[in-house]
């Protein structure tokens, strides 16, 4: 083990970015960095197979895994299980491309994974550094869950930037509550994919492939 961690991980542990505490969040196109994965999408992602470790979870997360990091603990520079299905919804902020290095190298280490990350096929992250082989293009747009600060947050932004342009501002959103602290955000500005890595790609085809389109690099 000693080996394998010299091998991955600096000597000297890099930090999180300071867009990925969720006490700063950073304002985005899409509103926020931090999107929580909705119980129709956990729902799939338990009918693959028990999920045994979330690395970019948060105090509102519905992800039932059997051990989740969260902020002070940093998942970026820990080594993730071998053993188990890891579910990777990480901050779509700047701390992205890092997040998906992450990724691809506990993959090629020996971890099965499932990653919710935006569809976005052009980037350095999606095509480098995650190198990305099978994936579902998630059909629509897809609906996360969120904090009602996170979603007033967002609709004061589009209002505020309604008054700019001299345009009719936004209607306001109906809150419906998904749990104690999370609600139904609005849909997602951008695409959404489910990418996997692992031995079970025919489970991941025959799982996932009625709700998208299936890509696999050939």
């Amino acid at each position: 083990m000693a080996e394998t961690q010299g091998l991955l991980f600096p000597e000297v542990a890099i930090e999180y970015p300071a867009q990925m505490h969720p006490q700063h969040r950073v304002m985005l196109e899409s509103g926020s960095e931090h999107w929580c994965t909705g119980r129709d999408v956990l729902q799939l992602i338990q009918e693959f197979d028990e999920i045994g470790f979330d690395p970019f979870s948060n105090p509102h997360s519905l992800v039932p895994a059997r051990r989740s990091v969260m902020l002070p603990e940093n998942s970026l520079v820990i080594p993730w299980p071998t053993d188990c299905l890891v579910y990777a919804n990480p901050p779509y902020g700047d701390a992205l491309p890092d997040c998906a290095e992450k990724i691809a190298m506990e993959a090629k280490r020996g971890c099965e994974i499932i990653a919710l990350v935006p569809a976005r096929v052009d980037t350095e992250w999606w095509n480098v550094k995650m190198g990305v082989n099978l994936w579902l293009a998630w059909r629509g747009r897809m609906k996360f869950l969120e904090t009602v600060a996170a979603l007033k947050a967002r609709h004061d932004d589009q209002v505020e930037k309604a008054a700019a342009l001299g345009v009719k501002p936004p209607v306001r959103p109906r809150v419906k509550m998904v749990g104690e602290h999370l609600c139904e955000g609005q849909s997602a500005t951008f695409a959404s994919a489910l990418v996997y890595f692992g031995p079970r790609q025919h489970r991941f085809i025959k799982t996932f492939r009625d709700y998208g389109t299936i890509w696999s690099k050939t």
